[in-house]
């Protein structure tokens, strides 16, 4: 079997550079599928993308589908012979359609008959005839956000499709949309290249595009823009942040990058940093530009183009750039007109949420949560906290961040500072929102992180309170990652902290919101401790990569994110140890005891007499009290060899004894005992 690389290109006007990855990988989802359905064969399987095309590579793709090997079912057995057994007309004519002898059939069957059955081979299709059709079809797959109509065609996508392009080897394939037929023609970089581009061959493809000013390999496109800011930050003795999110936005608005540094009037340096990184990054995006870990008043840009005529370029991005810089001056100046506290109290004029009231109301809220969350860990500096709650959302009703929303938070750490704040609250107002996504940073220190903590709890529960809790995939208002961001925070921080209580405590703050949704108090907290655990098992298993099937073993109910991992971590370390797997044995023999039991146990009677279990009873209360200590110490492994130690006592009494004996009051006094034992065991082990 002869293979050759595939190349399938779709040409588009510029698609907008948040969609363009996304629908990369979707097109790449649906090419698997495609050549799995179609019996083809390939080593790999890849797409590419500028914002003006999409490129799927398929590597050593098979030149014909396999072989179909196929059951097919015939005439009923009585229908296919006559009584004599001879082959009936209609046993014939089934033969004959899939050119097979009487010495070719067997029997199948169901719950109605038996059946004859030959079976057939299908002969694969070459692999330009199959790809024809499925090629146009794979078009139309492609995940496609905001799909608009051009021309008179009929046919939607996200932008006007120009043109295709479809080689296997050297053969077109002529796939055929309503307003293009693919060929062996694409086309170059709009400035630089803009003409039509013959491809002899798939595998020249590549080298061919990058002759056009078109680099079509994403990641290719990315090391340069990397390469080249580095080489202008040894050039220029200064340092560029490479914001990855920003990075990729600007990879995907290139074809062709060649990177400069502009510069911005020095003046504007009086502003926060945060002021003028968020013009450049977000409106213009550039690279801000720092030196001696002082933002200067350079930047790095990435043209979508050569170096012809880059001075004038240069020119221009430092034109585009000096009204946005003259507005965030005008803004920042007008805010300094007003205190921070000022600011604050107009917070009651700014809804938070239908029936969850006002800003000023969450501050509130943030205050009470943060004071007890605080009491919880051992932070005693509680003035700096009733500080922070106070001031820590101001900036909410600021023009610089009605204009600019990505500095909440951190210019109101700016105006804070201003005014002569403790630098630790100025801190704490501006990593309020921290983490941001994903591998962002948290809070840096111990007061930033428990206002951090008592805004995302806030939110999440006064949410939930009013009726948005987030359900299957919908989460309009982040709460998943607000949760998220707690769990991150607490471990990060060591706070040690049992959050299913902790939560409990606070359901008082939403009371009037649960009353207005009618729901009840049980309800709205079973809500909060399943959707918490929910979130703990996910972080635990997606970030910090403990298998579920650990995380089944430990009980996490407490929703202790720092207890959690130390479980977690033991668990793993310990768990094919022979005397753990002994344990587990006698454990769950007991936990079936008790939950099968039909009597409520009580509290154990150590008065009561019961020869045959004493030995089991003084193993275990001998220990109990160590026992308890450990866990509360969380020395987990120690507590559970103490336990595994006393279990061998309790299998000797249940291998000699029956468990739950006749007598009354020995049967409910050694139920109590068995309980006792789970419920202690049940810190450490899932139950």
């Amino acid at each position: 079997m002869n293979r050759q690389s595939l190349i399938f290109e779709i040409g588009v006007e510029e698609i907008p550079s948040q969609y363009v990855a996304t629908m990369a990988e979707s097109l790449r989802e649906n090419a698997e599928k495609m050549i799995a359905e179609l019996r083809l064969s390939c080593d790999s399987v890849k797409v590419y993308y500028t914002p003006r095309r999409f490129a799927l590579t398929v590597k050593n793709l098979s030149d014909e589908q396999e072989e179909l090997k196929l059951t097919v079912k015939g005439p009923a057995r009585k229908i296919a012979f006559d009584q004599d057994g001879n082959p009936t007309k209609a046993l014939q004519g089934f033969l004959t359609k899939n050119q097979k002898e009487v010495a070719d059939i067997y029997t199948i069957s169901d719950a109605k008959a038996e059946y004859v059955a030959v079976d057939v081979v299908k002969e694969g299709e070459k692999t330009v005839d199959v790809l024809k059709d499925a090629l146009s079809k794979l078009v139309f797959q492609i995940y496609n956000p905001n799909p608009m109509h051009w021309a008179s065609y009929k046919i939607k996508f996200i932008r006007p499709i120009r043109w295709l392009m479809a080689l296997y080897g050297d053969q077109v394939i002529p796939s055929e949309i309503e307003c293009a037929t693919a060929g062996n023609v694409t086309w170059g970089h709009r400035t630089l290249a803009d003409h039509a581009i013959e491809i002899a061959n798939a595998d020249a493809y590549m080298d061919e595009m990058e002759k056009a000013y078109v680099i079509v390999d994403q990641d290719k496109r990315r090391d340069m823009i990397v390469s080249q800011i580095h080489q202008l930050e040894k050039d220029n003795g200064f340092t560029a942040e490479i914001d990855p999110s920003l990075l990729d936005e600007v990879t995907n608005i290139v074809e062709y990058p060649t990177c400069a540094v502009g510069h911005f009037e020095e003046k504007y340096l009086s502003l926060a940093e945060c002021i003028i990184k968020d013009p450049l990054k977000t409106q213009q995006r550039y690279f801000p530009v720092y030196k001696d870990g002082k933002i200067t008043n350079a930047f790095i840009y990435a043209r979508n183009g050569g170096t012809y005529c880059l001075d004038n370029v240069t020119r221009g991005n430092e034109r585009v750039l000096h009204p946005r810089l003259e507005d965030a001056e005008f803004f920042y100046n007008s805010d300094l007109k007003t205190t921070i506290l000022e600011k604050a109290d107009a917070l009651k004029n700014v809804m938070f949420v239908d029936n969850g009231g006002s800003y000023a109301d969450k501050v509130k809220r943030i205050e009470t949560i943060a004071l007890r969350f605080a009491g919880k860990v051992g932070f005693t500096e509680t003035d700096l906290i009733s500080q922070t709650a106070r001031i820590m959302k101001a900036d909410l009703v600021s023009a610089v961040v009605r204009e600019y929303t990505d500095t909440q938070g951190l210019v109101g750490g700016v105006f804070a500072e201003n005014e002569g704040y403790d630098p630790r609250v100025c801190k704490a107002i501006a990593e309020q929102y921290l983490p941001n996504f994903y591998g962002d940073k948290l809070p840096s220190e111990p007061l930033s992180a428990i206002m951090s903590i008592a805004d995302k709890l806030d939110s999440f529960m006064c949410l939930s309170a009013v009726g948005l809790k987030p359900a299957g995939s919908s989460d309009p208002y982040g709460l998943r990652r607000q949760i998220l961001g707690i769990y991150n925070i607490a471990l990060e921080m060591g706070f040690d902290l049992d959050l299913d209580t902790f939560v409990r405590e606070c359901v008082d703050l939403y009371a009037d919101s649960l009353s207005a949704q009618g729901e009840s108090r049980e309800d709205y907290v079973k809500f909060l401790m399943d959707y918490l655990y929910q979130r703990l098992r996910i972080f635990l298993h997606d970030e910090k990569k403990f298998s579920y099937e650990d995380l089944d073993k430990i009980s996490v109910s407490d929703l202790n994110v720092y207890k959690s991992v130390k479980k977690a971590k033991m668990i793993g370390e310990i768990c094919n140890e022979q005397w753990y797997l002994d344990f587990l044995q006698i454990f769950n023999r007991i936990i079936k005891l008790v939950k099968s039991s039909k009597d409520e146990p009580g509290t154990f009677d150590k008065t009561v007499q019961d020869p045959q279990a004493e030995a089991m009873f003084k193993a275990y209360y001998d220990e109990r009290d160590a026992l308890v200590k450990a866990i509360s110490e969380e020395e987990y492994e120690r507590a559970i060899q103490k336990i595994a130690e006393i279990g061998k006592s309790i299998n000797v009494f249940m291998e000699n004894n029956m468990a739950l004996c006749d007598d009354t009051t020995m049967r409910l006094n050694r139920l109590a005992f068995f309980s006792d034992f789970c419920r202690v065991c049940g810190i450490i082990i899932q139950i």
